[in-house]
């Protein structure tokens, strides 16, 4: 009685091993990477999303995490900042604490729309507007923003 009950304890304790190994083996990633959450995407995608972009080595690692953690309908929309040794757990965790990467630009007032979109552009929020696409939206837009918003 005493081995059967020492091998169930061991195959529970390397079942067990196995799944904090799996939440919390890290990836390292040199450079930081970027990942947007559009609305309306589930799990399933975010998660194959995230290993094929390297920042998950494989997607039970994250299932589980969101399983563990009941975040699969939780996950926040926007652009999030992975970076560093990132684990699954530290990856579910980001996407479900909300904190998406902000973009400071300043428009001073006496800016022309040209000038803002050069802010824009230099603070990689997209890319840079033709000048078709600038004239188009000076003529939109300029005079329209009040200095105090």
């Amino acid at each position: 009685m005493k081995k059967i009950f020492r091998g169930v304890v061991c195959r529970v304790l390397l079942a067990a091993a196995g799944v904090a190994a799996a939440l919390f083996w890290p990836v390292q990633l040199d450079t930081p990477q970027l990942y947007l959450v559009e609305p309306g995407w589930g799990g399933l995608r975010i998660t194959h999303d995230l290993v094929a972009r390297g920042i998950v080595r494989r997607p039970e690692q994250l299932e589980l995490a969101l399983l563990v953690r009941r975040g699969a309908g939780r996950i926040k929309t926007g652009e999030y900042e992975f970076s560093g040794a990132l684990s699954a757990w530290d990856a579910v965790g980001i996407l479900l604490s909300g904190k998406v990467k902000t973009y400071k630009v300043t428009v001073v007032p006496g800016d022309t729309v040209a000038k803002a979109l050069q802010k824009f552009t230099a603070a990689g929020l997209f890319p840079a507007p033709t000048p078709t696409q600038v004239n188009g939206w000076a003529d939109e837009f300029e005079g329209v923003i009040r200095p105090d918003t």
